[in-house]
């Protein structure tokens, strides 16, 4: 495996950890406040598609 396919799996991971249905099924088990939770979350996932 390359270092190429490495960051290539690191970012499908950061796609599908900060989509949407995977933060509303991590916001329904979290025990922290939700508003918090939804500005930290939208943040990473826009950094994210920005690139």
């Amino acid at each position: 495996m390359t270092s190429g396919q490495l960051y290539e799996g690191y970012l499908d991971f950061q796609r599908r950890f900060y989509s949407l249905p995977s933060f509303i099924r991590r916001m329904r088990v979290s025990g922290t406040h939700p508003v918090y939770n939804f500005i930290m979350n939208l943040g990473y996932r826009l950094a994210i598609k920005q690139g």
